[in-house]
């Protein structure tokens, strides 16, 4: 499917505005532009990588209640999410951020 036939689709016409206030943040441009901060980029990583971990936890309980169909989609989820956090655990720079992941944690919810 195409960039334009998507537009057109079902999903993206029924969402209406939800779908453009939910593409086209501030952050996404940011991103999409290289002016996103290192230290906000940084920080986002160590979400996504915390988010993903879990995930990973939540579908491996889901996979073990789910019916026998439904449990494929959720293993071929659990092992895109393992390819995720191989990458994360791979990259040098990410496991410098990951060092400070604590210190984040802590002074997100300290304030």
């Amino acid at each position: 499917m195409s960039l334009p036939q998507f537009e057109e689709s079902a999903l993206v016409v029924g969402a209406g505005g939800l779908w453009r206030e939910a593409t086209e943040a501030e952050f996404l441009s940011a991103i999409r532009d290289g002016k996103l901060p290192r230290e906000a980029f940084q920080r986002w990583l160590v979400q996504d990588y915390s988010f993903a971990k879990g995930l990973t936890a939540f579908q491996a309980i889901a996979v073990s209640r789910a019916p026998r169909p439904a449990q494929k989609v959720l293993i071929g989820g659990l092992s895109a999410l393992d390819a995720e956090l191989d990458w994360f655990e791979q990259k040098e720079q990410f496991n410098e951020v990951l060092r400070h992941e604590r210190d984040f944690w802590k002074m997100t919810w300290e304030g």
